[in-house]
This record gives structure tokens, C-alpha cells and sequence, in this order.
């Protein structure tokens, strides 16, 4: 017998997690990469492997995060009311599951950047933005603009934010509307995207990014699960799990197409196989997920958001102890050193700090707030 409509899938909450860990991953990989380079290259020729192929893919996170949204969308508003209230609590829950967190974490970094460099944004995006207190209050509310936000990853959350905003349009509609308001969702989307419409500012630029398409597919995956069709469930989880290892181990596009439309091409169906295959079966009590992952899914958010600042912290940690030690240790762990132990001592000490961050934010800052919200919306 499927579980009930209103349980919740570990399945998912474990992709989550692994959708996080991903970017984690990615952002490690990153990082070795610039210390290499600052130190003349000579990592990339001999840590080659370490710094190439899939680990260099673990941007594919967003984009498991992106059909899972568009996922959970649906199927936890299936069967929800259309009346503007309803429609209005959507939205609230949306806001609250994504602002408050934000909001610790764009602020950390805001004042790290005032204190450090004396600018509202990171030195990286010198001369793609002017970094005035304008520029934080986009930032800070998610509202389109042509540069990154000061948080970098807060770009995927304005794609959310956008995705939320349209969905919310389609909840008025019947629920047998669904379907084909999804698929003229997707069919404007693309239209636009092959006209060039994105390039008509900082908000088309979302509107019509066919990223919005990883969310469509999600949404699609999600109606399937409602609506209980489950025959296909197990070849699409398998098909799913051996599709996705494929496209992360052999797509590696580092052009801009992998912000385009390459990325959306190489992801978007394995993912959505992948999330279909795993909810259906555990809907049927066919499929059950590690503990530890469910606890990483829960924590995923506080993961994508904090890790950033972590791995800052190793680094700008790691810069000012290195006058007070040896020689000897400094050629071999320090960061962009020759030979395989710099990556490993970072590798370690970003995941470890990483997750044990996460932990401590959810349960001292995302729990209480959601609980808080539930209590005042109540």
C-alpha cells in the first residue's frame, strides 16, 4: 500500500542531501584549483586527477535541487484549496522555508567584506558590480540583477523565488489544469529563451532561463506521484541512478553553455528519473534511505548556504598561521603545494567543518525559525 499523500519522502530529503554534499564537493575542488594557480600551477599537472572530471561537476547539485523543488511544489499542494488565502499561505511558507536563513548568512558575508575589504561585495566581482547599499538590498531580498549576489549561491534562489511566483499563478487553476498549464509554462519558457528575451534585463533574464525547465520537469515527476503511477517506478529509479553517475562522470562542459542550456540538456532527465523512480517506491514501501542521509537531507539548506563561508575560513585561517610554521610543513600542506596531502588535510577539514556547521545551523537557527513561522501563521 502507498504511504500516505501527506508523509514525508526520505527518499527525497536523502537526494537533498546529496544534492548539497555535491556543491560542497564542487566548491572544494574550486578552491584547490585557485590555491594551484597562485602557486604557479604545478598542482594542476600532478593532482590532475584530483582536480578534473567529476568532481569538477558537483554544480550538478543546483540542478538536483532545482527538479526536486519544482518536485515537491506539486506534491505538496496537489490537493491543496485555490482561494487567494490558500494561495497566500503557499507563499508565505515559500518565504519563510528561504528568506530567514539567507538573510544570517548574506549578512555574515556582507559584514566580512565591509570589515575585510571596505566594499559591500566580494573582490572577485570587482568591476561586474558597483557595491553600494543598493546592491546589498537586492541581494538581501533575492530581486534580479545584472551581477551576482554577495553570497554567490544566492543566484539559485532567485531562480527559486521565480519559480515559487509562477507556480503560485497555477495553484488558482483546477487541479486537472495542472498538467497542461505546466507544459505552456514550459513551451512560453522556451520560446522565449530561443528568441533571445533573457537578454532583455535582470528579470527576463530569469523569467525565460531554461533552468526554469529543471523545475517543470520536477513539477511533471510530482503530478505522476499524485496521481499514482507508479508501473514505471523501479526502471526509472535504476535508469535514473545510472543515467545521473553518467552525465556528472562524462559532461564536462566548463563553457558558458553550462550556465545556458548545456547543463539543462545533460541533468534534466536523469534527475527527473531519478526523483520519480525514488518517491514512487517509497510511496509503495518498496524503498527505505539511511538515516545519516535523511539528517544530511534535513540539514541540506544550512549546508548549501554556510559552506561557503567555511571554506573562507579555512583558507584565511590556514594564510595567517603560515609565518608560524616550519618550513617543511608549509611546502607540504599548505594549500597549492605539490603532491596529493594539501588536498587531502583541506578536503577533510572542509567537510567535516562543512557538516558540523550545517548541524549546528539548523537546529539552533532553521528549526526554530520554521517553528516560529508555523506558531504565527497558526
Amino acid at each position: 500500500m502507498p504511504v500516505s499523500n501527506h508523509a514525508k519522502l526520505n527518499s527525497i530529503q536523502a537526494l537533498r542531501g546529496i544534492a548539497a554534499f555535491t556543491v560542497l564537493i564542487y566548491h572544494i575542488c574550486e578552491q584547490m584549483i585557485h590555491a594551484a594557480r597562485l602557486h604557479g600551477g604545478g598542482q594542476i599537472v600532478t593532482d590532475n586527477w584530483l582536480l578534473s572530471g567529476p568532481w569538477k561537476q558537483g554544480y550538478s547539485g543546483v540542478d538536483l535541487f532545482f527538479v526536486i523543488s519544482g518536485f515537491i511544489m506539486v506534491y505538496v499542494t496537489y490537493n491543496s484549496g485555490r482561494s487567494v488565502k490558500d494561495v497566500g499561505r503557499f507563499l508565505y511558507k515559500r518565504a519563510v522555508r528561504i528568506y530567514p536563513l539567507w538573510w544570517v548568512f548574506v549578512s555574515i558575508f556582507s559584514a566580512y567584506f565591509v570589515i575585510t575589504y571596505g566594499t559591500w561585495a566580494s573582490p572577485d566581482l570587482k568591476g561586474d558590480v558597483e557595491p553600494n547599499f543598493g546592491y546589498f538590498i537586492r541581494s538581501f531580498f533575492l530581486i534580479p540583477q545584472d551581477s551576482l549576489p554577495v553570497l554567490r549561491l544566492g543566484w539559485s534562489l532567485i531562480h527559486e523565488m521565480q519559480f515559487y511566483l509562477i507556480f503560485a499563478l497555477i495553484l488558482f487553476l483546477p487541479r486537472r489544469f495542472m498538467l497542461p498549464a505546466l507544459g505552456l509554462w514550459a513551451g512560453v519558457n522556451l520560446f522565449g529563451f530561443l528568441m533571445g528575451w533573457q537578454q532583455w534585463g535582470a528579470s527576463f533574464s530569469i523569467i525565460f532561463s531554461v533552468l526554469s525547465l529543471e523545475f517543470i520537469a520536477g513539477a511533471f515527476a510530482g503530478w505522476l506521484v499524485k496521481q499514482q503511477v507508479y508501473s514505471f517506478a523501479k526502471p526509472m529509479f535504476i535508469g535514473g541512478i545510472i543515467a545521473s553517475l553518467a552525465a556528472v562522470v562524462f559532461y564536462t562542459d566548463q563553457s558558458r553553455n553550462m550556465t545556458a542550456w548545456g547543463r539543462v540538456v545533460v541533468y534534466t532527465l536523469p534527475f527527473t528519473a531519478l526523483i520519480y523512480g525514488a518517491s514512487a517506491l517509497e510511496r509503495q514501501n518498496k524503498l527505505r534511505c539511511p538515516s545519516w542521509l535523511v539528517h544530511l537531507g534535513d540539514w541540506s539548506y544550512s549546508l548549501y548556504l554556510s559552506h561557503y563561508l567555511v571554506l573562507i575560513c579555512i583558507i584565511r585561517i590556514a594564510r595567517e598561521a603560515k609565518p608560524y610554521l616550519p618550513d617543511s610543513l608549509v611546502k607540504t600542506f599548505s594549500m597549492g603545494a605539490p603532491g596529493i596531502w594539501d588536498n587531502i588535510i583541506f578536503t577533510f577539514a572542509a567537510i567535516t567543518l562543512s557538516v558540523l556547521t550545517a548541524g549546528l545551523s539548523y537546529y539552533i537557527i532553521e528549526r526554530p525559525v520554521l517553528r516560529a513561522a508555523r506558531r504565527l501563521k497558526t
